[in-house]
């Protein structure tokens, strides 16, 4: 008796580990075809035709850097290296602690500017002045 329950019991086992691989083989077979129509519809997409057209939308990136003098720099030139038409970097450093602002003039060679600033709301003023830096890359 204990001998046929534990027989059927090695059935079970095995049919359940052979149906469990079975069902893991369909799924491997699935993803793969859906793997290689995903790779091939990457490989024919226009992405290079977006990034060269002149009909995209230049955009601007803000990068908030407050006490962020360890790793600026190298965001900033991480964000410059973007692969899109026409785009700025705006730096906005309000009142760091550190000496954020000034490894920025010293990477970028970043020159002050005197500009005028149109405020088209009214607010009250958070300094006495604006300083305006301003950078180009050639």
């Amino acid at each position: 008796m204990i001998r046929e329950i534990i027989l059927k019991f090695n059935i079970f086992i095995i049919y359940y580990v052979i149906s469990i691989n079975f069902i893991y083989f369909l799924q491997l077979i699935l993803s793969a075809f859906s793997l290689y129509r995903y790779i091939r519809k990457i490989r024919y997409s226009d992405y290079q035709n977006y990034t060269t057209s002149t009909n995209m939308i230049p955009i601007s990136i803000l990068v908030p850097a407050y006490n962020e003098e360890e790793t600026i720099v190298d965001n900033v030139k991480s964000l410059l290296y973007l692969n899109y038409p026409e785009f700025e970097v705006v730096v906005i450093n309000d009142g760091s602690k550190d000496n954020t602002l000034e490894k920025l003039i010293e990477s970028f060679e970043l020159k002050l500017i005197d500009q005028p600033v149109r405020t088209l709301l009214k607010t009250q003023k958070s300094r006495e002045y604006i300083e305006i830096w301003i950078f180009l890359i050639l």
